[in-house]
């Protein structure tokens, strides 16, 4: 079975727009999707907000032939309010990530995560989760 990764806004963004953040592990990674290597998801909220800062309507219609997007209930976003995450937006994507049984959360601002992880749900960049997962 494949590894599932939650993809965080940063990164979708970042592949639409063509961002110059790690482009080259960036682009791998939704290689590795489209191929069917790794499943990706996002949340409703990833994807209006990658579509109200890019307003790259097409691409984000040609992204959703190869993600799945996951809906957060409103039990997950209340824990994730009353979570100790200083950012609930992010608290909301980790718990609801945590909440669907994903393998990863993938995310350039790791530091907004990282403190409030637990081991099920590791948070990891692009490059991290490239280099520690084995790809046939």
């Amino acid at each position: 079975m494949s590894p599932k990764i939650f993809i965080d806004t940063n990164i979708i963004i970042d592949f639409l727009d063509q961002r110059p953040f790690d482009l080259d592990t960036t682009n791998l990674l939704f290689k590795l999707v489209e191929e069917n290597d790794i499943t990706g998801f996002v949340s409703e909220t990833v994807i209006t907000h990658a579509m109200y800062i890019t307003g790259f309507e097409e691409r984000i219609l040609r992204l959703l032939n190869i993600i799945s997007v996951v809906c957060i209930e409103t039990d997950i976003i209340k824990n994730a309010i009353k979570s100790n995450f200083k950012d609930k937006e992010n608290g909301i994507l980790y718990y609801g990530a945590l909440a669907k049984r994903i393998d990863y959360f993938i995310t350039r601002n790791k530091k907004g995560f990282i403190k409030y992880s637990v081991q099920q749900l590791p948070v990891l960049s692009p490059k991290e989760f490239i280099s520690r997962i084995k790809i046939k």
